[in-house]
């Protein structure tokens, strides 16, 4: 899906003719995604309706966008960041626009704002991208039609900024000391390496 969002996206920005929306860039779009990744019958056809849901009501803002599927390396985290799409509203505002295929709407607060994703992306696009006085992270949620849209505080990116510092001298600390203790927290849904802390859940 990212993959066919992005050469769509990429084609509407080169094909001035159609500013908007276009069926055959759509279908050009989606043929190359799937023929660079095949899916699955089932994957396929959930994605192919996905798809089809999202470019009846996707239309493309030449005068705004910046970028698709931007890679960009954040030097202060040492660590790249890949923006689905970005756009400059206003020319006090960057926002980043990033897709999402969730079955389900999270938590606005919990899981969404104070995620890693949020703080990372935002406090990153202000490093690689100064002088806006708002940064903004769009969460769209294609398989809902909901768009959640999310800003953090000068204060709140600074915080993230600190956090990235202290948690790249944890890690330096560890390849000095060859200790690696087991830092528990919501990334842990995401893991599939075995640790000290997963199997010793009682202790």
């Amino acid at each position: 899906f990212h993959d066919a969002r992005k050469h769509y996206i990429i084609a509407l920005f080169r094909d001035a003719s159609k500013p908007t929306t276009d069926h055959e860039h759509a279908a050009d779009a989606w043929h190359r995604a799937v023929t660079e990744h095949p899916l699955p019958n089932a994957e396929y056809e959930d994605t192919r309706r996905l798809w089809s849901a999202w470019i009846e009501r996707y239309e493309f803002n030449r005068d705004t966008f910046y970028s698709a599927e931007q890679a960009v390396y954040v030097k202060a985290f040492s660590c790249w960041l890949r923006m689905d799409e970005t756009h400059v509203p206003k020319q006090d505002t960057f926002r980043i626009v990033d897709a999402k295929t969730h079955w389900r709407l999270p938590d606005v607060s919990a899981a969404i704002r104070g995620s890693v994703q949020t703080g990372m992306y935002l406090a990153g696009a202000r490093i690689v991208f100064p002088g806006f006085d708002r940064y903004e992270l769009v969460y769209d949620y294609v398989r809902l039609n909901q768009q959640v849209t999310v800003s953090l505080s000068p204060a709140e990116l600074d915080e993230w900024d600190r956090w990235v510092k202290e948690s790249d001298e944890a890690i330096d600390m560890a390849e000095v000391t060859g200790l690696f203790p087991p830092t528990g927290g919501a990334h842990c849904g995401y893991c599939r390496v075995s640790c000290t802390l997963a199997n010793n859940i009682s202790g």
